[in-house]
C-alpha cells in the first residue's frame, strides 16, 4: 500500500457488493435518505445566503431591490422545507408497514411546535433560523448514517432508531414552517403544486426529473 488511495481501494466496500445485497425496499431508503441530506444543505445555503445578505441588505449597489430579494430567499427556503417533507414522508412510507412505525406526521409536527411566544415572527431570518438548519443538517446525518448502516453494512439497525431520527427531521422541518411564519400544510401544499407541474400526469420520469419543468414556469 504505498499511497492512500490504494489504500481506500483496498478497505472500501465495493459497488458490486452494495448492489449485489440491496432490495428495492433499501434502495428506495437510500434515495429517501440522501435526499433529506442534500435538501438540509440548500435549505443550508439559503439562510447563508440570507445572512450574507443581511449584512450588506442597504448597499444598492448588490441589492437594487433588498424586498424582492429577501422575498426570493423566503420562497427558496420554502420550496427545500417541501423537498425535506417529501423525503422524510418518503422514508416514512418505506418503514409504514411495520406495526410500530405508526402516526401521523402532521399530528406530530403539531404537537412538538414550540410555544408562539418564543418565535418572532418579524425576524425569520435571525439566530432562530440559523440553528434550526444547523439542527437540521445534524439531524439529516444522523439519520442518513442509520441508512448507509442498513443499506452498505447490511447492519440491523433498531426500527425504534430510525423512527426517532425520521421524526426528528420531521420536526424540525415544522419548526422552521413555523418560524417562516407559515403552516405546515402550506409547506405540502406548494411542494404539491411544484411537482405536478414537473411531473405531468403526476408520473416519474428520469427525463421529466431533469427537465424541472416547474423551474422553467
Amino acid at each position: 500500500m504505498d499511497s492512500f488511495s490504494k489504500f481506500v481501494a483496498t478497505l472500501a466496500k465495493p459497488g458490486a457488493d452494495i448492489v449485489a445485497s440491496m432490495t428495492p425496499a433499501s434502495a428506495d431508503l437510500w434515495h429517501g435518505g440522501t435526499g433529506v441530506s442534500t435538501e438540509a444543505g440548500e435549505l443550508m445555503e439559503a439562510v447563508q445566503n440570507y445572512m450574507i445578505f443581511n449584512v450588506s441588505r442597504d448597499n444598492v449597489d448588490f441589492y437594487p431591490d433588498p424586498v424582492g430579494y429577501e422575498d426570493a430567499i423566503r420562497v427558496n427556503m420554502i420550496e427545500e422545507c417541501g423537498d425535506l417533507y417529501f423525503y422524510a414522508q418518503m422514508i416514512r412510507n418505506n418503514i409504514y408497514a411495520d406495526a410500530k412505525a405508526t402516526g401521523d406526521v402532521v399530528d406530530l409536527l403539531l404537537t412538538r411546535a414550540l410555544p408562539d411566544e418564543e418565535i418572532d415572527h418579524d425576524a425569520p431570518f435571525g439566530d432562530t433560523m440559523l440553528y434550526l438548519a444547523v439542527d437540521m443538517n445534524i439531524a439529516a446525518v444522523k439519520l442518513l448514517d442509520l441508512i448507509k448502516k442498513i443499506v452498505v453494512y447490511n447492519k440491523a439497525v433498531p426500527l425504534d432508531a430510525l423512527i426517532e431520527a425520521l421524526e426528528e427531521v420531521e420536526i424540525l422541518v415544522g419548526l422552521v414552517a413555523q418560524a417562516l411564519g407559515v403552516p405546515i400544510q402550506f409547506i405540502e401544499d406548494e411542494n404539491r403544486a411544484k411537482l405536478a407541474v414537473r411531473y405531468a400526469g403526476m408520473t416519474y420520469t428520469d427525463d421529466a426529473a431533469n427537465a424541472r419543468a416547474d423551474k422553467a414556469a
